[in-house]
């Protein structure tokens, strides 16, 4: 079975929270990830961009997961 690489967009709480949850699934690996901010630790394994289109762009990423959630936003 194929497994598929997930990119996550904005790693906030929501962020690591679907990060946690994608890895318990078989077929899924987090991939990458894209964070604005400034703080970042050395996520290993993990790809990091710091722009949203870069991640967007890999094509070793087969989907892509928002993990931004505000209620700014909706």
């Amino acid at each position: 079975m194929k497994t598929y690489c997930i990119g996550i967009i904005g790693y906030g709480g929501f962020g690591k929270f679907l990060h946690h949850w994608f890895n318990k699934i078989n077929f899924f690996k987090v991939f990458a990830i894209a964070e604005t901010g400034n703080v970042l630790m050395d996520y290993q394994g993990l790809r990091v961009y710091y722009d949203w289109k870069d991640l967007i762009n890999d094509t070793e990423i087969d989907t892509v997961s928002i993990g931004k959630f505000s209620l700014a936003n909706a």
